[in-house]
């Protein structure tokens, strides 16, 4: 079989920006002429030797759109530690050859690998997680982070309408002792979905209000919200929640006990939802401490 290599797509370093514009570029192509000969070439420099959660779902998104333009695609990793990882941690390869996988278990102690988030395996997905991290922080409460990564699955599936484009990567810093936390979905966007509604004028203003308990696109008549204000009260001292949607970013910080958030306008329109984000693990309470209750204390 010939091949047809229409075009190579260079990711340069790892800055976060560069990579959700490139994204759009990518994004940007048309189908396939000849599906299953139209090849796309991802080149990822020698200077580029880890991934980080952002970048890990991000690229799921992109690699998945173009497979389902009808794109054969080639990972041209020029770095042999990024490509060790690829192939052999994340095992990239096998969520997109042959049976589609939705979940693969990473070898790496703390890395809960990528996953496909399915509207059938959403909950439990969250269960195993949460599960997982109680074997490696034996007696602490990790009901909010549980709790917090049902809010964004079931958000993907109760606005995003991603067809199926959605990806979650966890990963256990030990030394930092944070747990980072990325979703993305090539979806409507949560500022979209929420602008209409609240007849708000700017996405950045549209995610703000995403913030706020009971907030809702109406989209599903079950629909209580996008849950956001959930997850923020999961953050902990220094912890920070990040989340690109449509023409609106949000960044949100927890400092001295108070929430401080800052929202911006971007020149570029990301179809979708990108949420980033980190737990401290010392902010988890101690099971003792939700069991010790006397109504004497009331």
């Amino acid at each position: 079989m010939q091949y047809n290599y229409i075009e190579t797509f260079c990711f340069e370093d790892m800055g976060r920006e560069n990579w959700i514009r490139l994204s759009l570029i990518i994004r940007s192509k048309g189908k396939a002429k000849t599906i299953g000969e139209d090849v796309v070439t991802l080149l990822f420099l020698d200077n580029i030797d880890n991934l980080l959660p952002f970048h890990i779902v991000l690229l799921s998104c992109i690699v998945d759109d173009l497979k389902e333009k009808g794109y054969l695609i080639v990972l041209n990793v020029l770095n042999e530690k990024l490509k060790r990882f690829i192939e052999t941690d994340v095992y990239f390869r096998s969520y997109w050859s042959g049976k589609k996988e939705d979940h693969i278990e990473s070898p790496t102690i703390g890395r809960l690998n990528l996953w496909r988030i399915t509207d059938t395996g959403k909950e439990g997905y969250s269960i195993s997680v949460e599960n997982y991290f109680k074997n490696l922080f034996p007696g602490k409460d990790l009901s909010s982070l549980k709790t917090s990564l049902n809010e964004l699955y079931f958000n993907v599936f109760d606005h995003a309408d991603a067809k199926g484009n959605a990806f979650s990567y966890i990963y256990y810093d030990e030394n930092e002792k944070k747990i980072y936390i990325a979703i993305c979905d090539y979806g409507k966007g949560i500022a979209k979905t929420i602008k209409p509604v609240y007849q708000l004028s700017k996405d950045s203003e549209a995610l703000k209000k995403s913030l706020e308990s009971g907030v809702s696109s109406n989209s599903k008549p079950h629909n209580k919200g996008f849950g956001l204000d959930v997850v923020i009260s999961s953050l902990s001292e220094n912890n920070t929640f990040r989340m690109v949607s449509n023409k609106g970013l949000l960044k949100l910080s927890k400092n001295k006990g108070s929430y401080e958030y800052k929202i911006f306008d971007l020149d570029f329109d990301f179809e979708g939802t990108l949420i980033y984000f980190e737990l401290s693990t010392d902010g988890f309470p101690d099971v003792d401490e939700l069991n010790d209750f006397s109504f004497d204390d009331l």
